[in-house]
């Protein structure tokens, strides 16, 4: 089992310091324009509270702007939400991907794992080991274990 431990974790690191800002959801780009977005926003509905305190607008045309606003805040925000890493995911996306799962829990692995998953078409296949089939014990000890990602830009096998 450690042979395959330590196989696919050096598959599954070498992915996400690869792809993983994109497979874990995350675009940088994307993300900073959104916020921007989600501010001004948020600036223009603060604008709009202030007239109506200050009556300088109807309750009737406060309630049609800020549901107007309200509408494009919530599709900004969740574009920001869609650019980003999944929650609490963010640290195993890019360079430091490999720190990141060396101190990860158990809990935070599997956490990464189903994402790749469920997302990227993450596949590890091990064929039989025994009489007759693969042996871990062989000249080459990864020989029958695979680590395949539908979404990467390319397959990491052996």
């Amino acid at each position: 089992m450690d042979v395959v431990d330590e196989f696919v974790e050096r598959h599954i690191v070498a992915l996400l310091e690869a792809e993983g800002v994109r497979v874990l959801g995350g675009n940088q780009k994307a993300a900073d324009e959104a916020l921007v977005r989600v501010e001004e926003i948020e600036a223009q509905m603060a604008l709009v509270s202030d007239q109506w305190i200050d009556r300088k607008i109807t309750q009737a045309q406060f309630d049609r702007q800020n549901a107007r606003l309200l509408a494009q805040l919530e599709d900004q925000q969740a574009q920001l939400r869609s650019a980003r890493p999944a929650l609490g995911l963010e640290e195993f996306a890019g360079t430091n991907a490999g720190d990141a799962w060396e101190n990860a829990t158990v809990v935070e692995k599997r956490a990464v794992l189903k994402v790749l998953i469920d997302t990227a078409g993450l596949r590890i296949d091990i064929d039989k080991i025994g009489p007759g089939a693969f042996s871990a014990a062989g000249a080459n000890p990864y020989e029958g274990i695979r680590v395949e990602w539908e979404q990467a830009l390319e397959s990491f096998s052996n």
